[in-house]
């Protein structure tokens, strides 16, 4: 009976209301100091080794035609492109592929280099990929211009509604 009273008095925490947790100094836990601690560690090493600003631009890069390839495959099956609109649809196929190729100018420089540690190179190398990303864009925008007119009133319904191109709905 005194062992059940005594599990009432500490409660869920295993303490008395108004008691100090031993793993706590001044509402800091030694937890969050020992991991303060070796992010210091971490950090130092760290910085003679900086994270790459643009690591998932490094990854995408090496996924890019794939990806590509992969969303004109899906866009050209849900639209069932027609026989009679094959050359209108291949000359799709073929500007969206070099609509890549400013994105491809920089994954090559991107991978060829290491990356770099002083803040305003790290920016110019962001300002690069995003200057490609936006050209790139531009070019598919001028490859769906050209598409869609051709397409039938069934066909840009189902264009309207799809995602990846134009981004996502």
């Amino acid at each position: 009976m005194a062992g059940q009273m005594r599990l009432r008095q500490l409660g869920a925490r295993g303490r008395t209301k108004g008691e100090q947790n031993p793993l706590r100094l001044g509402g800091v836990s030694y937890a969050l100091i020992g991991a303060a601690m070796m992010a210091g560690v971490s950090g130092s090493a760290l910085a003679q080794d900086p994270p790459r600003a643009e690591s998932s631009f490094r990854t995408s890069c090496q996924n890019l035609d794939a990806e590509r390839t992969n969303r004109v495959t899906t866009f050209g099956a849900q639209l069932h492109i027609r026989p009679d609109q094959k050359d209108v649809w291949e000359r799709f196929e073929a500007d969206i592929k070099e609509s890549t190729d400013p994105v491809k100018q920089v994954c090559a420089k991107v991978l060829g280099e290491r990356a770099p540690v002083r803040l305003p190179d790290r920016m110019a190398v962001l300002v690069d990929i995003q200057s490609a990303r936006l050209e790139a864009l531009k070019r598919e925008s001028h490859a769906v211009a050209d598409l869609y007119p051709k397409l039938s009133a069934e066909q840009q319904h189902v264009a309207d509604h799809l995602r990846g191109f134009g981004g996502n709905r």
